[in-house]
């Protein structure tokens, strides 16, 4: 069945002009991955005890909360890779006992993809860091 949807999808892209692998992503670029590689914590939004912080990818919740203190660095390379055909939006967040506080957001899409190791920085009142790489 899977072989089948696989011969689909590539007999339509070879139709509308582009060739497909075999997970059916285009190979002129239209799609790529994204790896989250880590999140550093300039300085953290609550001023006492450690920030609680997860990430969303549009919208959905990405990961668990996990807890980061100023100067520290959370590794995410062990999450899988976010499959795009075009772009998602990153979150960060800091839940809270009000509502949860925005921490960074960062549309990312395909135009990044080979540009190695990127950052974003978040806006808010805290300072972070999101490191990641498109290929």
């Amino acid at each position: 069945m899977t072989n089948l949807f696989i011969s689909i999808i590539t007999s339509l892209m070879i139709l509308f002009g582009t060739q497909a692998n075999e997970e059916g992503i285009s190979q002129k670029g239209e799609g790529c991955y994204l790896q989250l590689i880590g999140v550093k914590c300039i300085s953290q939004e609550d001023f006492t005890g450690t920030d609680q912080i997860y990430i969303n990818i549009d919208g959905t919740k990405y990961t668990n909360t996990a807890r980061i203190s100023d100067g520290q660095y959370m590794d995410l390379t062990h999450l899988d890779p976010i499959s795009m055909s075009g772009g998602v939006t990153v979150t960060i967040w800091e839940e809270d006992w009000d509502p949860d506080d925005l921490l960074l957001k960062k549309y990312i899409d395909c135009s990044f993809k080979g540009a190695g190791q990127k950052t974003a920085t978040g806006t808010s009142d805290a300072n972070y860091k999101l490191y990641y790489k498109v290929y």
